[in-house]
């Protein structure tokens, strides 16, 4: 005969619904069972619990996500029980294939690194080809989970869907060497990172990793003094103080990529203005992840559905995924009406935004007046505006081109894309 507990066990996505949803209800456990239920939550899935969610429609669960467990007396007062398991590793058994989250040897497993984690994806594409680019298609990355929690130019939950269902593409062009330069200092910011740590151990680079839907490429991994898993995320940047807090899409990114590999801490290896490096390090933070968790799976569950989601978050992103699906649907719908307040208040805001505009100008022209004899403007000590010189654009005269040499002009031509864009009449 066991002993009654109260289980509560959150799951990671409830298929067929838009929240997270739970395991609960009260059941006997024997020793044994409590002591696999620590080395493997999700066998709390075998325990008859109810599934806690607000839908009566609901096609699968996924893993468990959360443990808490309380013991309850004969008067119904509970205690909840430890659930944490003693690992040298010191780490959730979530990251880890279950061979490995049984040894109790550090050492032994540092060394077999390469066969340890429990989520990472096995004869995985080389980052940067067509194969790692399709692989990324097939769910939500941690830079797409930092653009659907935070939506700016560089993405948003409408571009993501747009994107994911091949209505727009993104550029994989590196004639500007971006990328390679990208590749080059992030191998540079690991060893930096890696001098500075000299007990840490086991750098590998370019792992990729998969949790269902949810999906990451690390730029490299190793193993603190402890024999502790950590990530490495390399960025370069032109501002320190901008790191005071963590930019807030960076720290989604790294969050992200510690639900999806299990591993619990992060260090970013930074690089200002090609001179100045620091690194700061976070903790994985449960309750954050499952805010950004339910955000990406809305997100997913559109792209599933193949319905836009309902909301819009950055013009520059937005603008681009619109026009992509105002072109799948061919135009083809009935006009509909909008009120007078609607165009009244786009009137106001247009009048708003160029006032604002000419006077932004203005300004500048007067800060550039006040740089006429001078070659910066300080404030407080610091750079707050300088003259830069550029090199003048070098071009093709088209029109001499085709005159002296159709037969290479013709050849040389690109098409380009068509574009969509709203005209409005007021």
């Amino acid at each position: 005969m066991g002993k009654k507990y109260l289980v509560n066990a959150g799951l990671d996505y409830v298929q067929g619904h838009l929240r997270y949803g739970h395991l609960e209800g009260t059941v006997e456990l024997t020793d044994e069972e409590l002591a696999k239920l620590k080395k493997d939550p999700n066998f709390a899935k075998e325990l008859g619990l109810d599934t806690e969610v607000d839908s009566m429609s609901i096609d699968d669960v996924g893993s468990v996500d959360s443990l808490a467990v309380f013991e309850l007396d004969e008067t119904g007062n509970k205690k909840e029980v430890d659930m944490t398991e003693d690992r040298s590793l010191g780490m959730e058994y979530d990251c880890y294939n279950e061979d490995f989250a049984k040894t109790d040897n550090s050492n032994f497993a540092v060394g077999i690194a390469d066969k340890m984690f429990r989520f990472e994806v096995k004869d995985a594409p080389e980052q940067g080809t067509d194969k790692w680019l399709e692989w990324r298609k097939q769910g939500i990355t941690a830079t797409e989970a930092a653009s659907i929690m935070y939506p700016s130019k560089w993405g948003s939950p409408l571009s993501i869907y747009t994107d994911k269902l091949g209505l727009t593409q993104k550029s994989q062009d590196d004639s500007d060497g971006f990328m390679e330069w990208g590749h080059r200092i992030e191998d540079l910011l690991v060893s930096k990172f890696m001098e500075q740590h000299e007990g840490f151990t086991v750098c590998t680079q370019g792992r990729l990793y998969q949790r269902d839907w949810a999906k990451c490429s690390l730029d490299a991994q190793c193993f603190d003094e402890n024999g502790v898993p950590v990530i490495i995320e390399c960025k370069t940047g032109q501002h320190e103080e901008k790191w005071d807090p963590i930019p807030e899409r960076y720290y989604a990114q790294v969050q992200w990529q510690m639900y999806v590999t299990g591993i619990r801490k992060a260090y970013f290896s930074v690089l200002i203005q090609g001179h100045i490096w620091f690194e700061r390090e976070v903790e994985y933070c449960p309750e954050y992840v499952r805010q950004l968790k339910e955000k990406c799976f809305y997100v997913w569950d559109c792209i599933q559905r193949k319905e836009a989601p309902a909301t819009l978050g950055d013009f520059e992103s937005d603008r681009t995924a619109i026009a992509a699906l105002a072109g799948e649907s061919g135009h083809s719908g009935e006009p509909v009406d909008v009120d007078t307040d609607t165009v009244g208040k786009y009137i106001a805001l247009k009048e708003a935004y160029e006032k604002a505009e000419k006077e932004f100008n203005d300004f500048k022209n007067s800060l550039a007046f006040k740089m006429v004899d001078h070659s910066k403007l300080l404030c407080e000590g610091k750079t707050f505006a300088s003259w830069v010189e550029r090199k003048g654009a070098v071009s093709i005269d088209k029109n001499l081109l085709k005159s002296k040499y159709p037969a290479i002009y013709d050849e040389c031509l690109k098409q380009g894309m068509p574009t969509r864009y709203i005209r409005y009449q007021v």
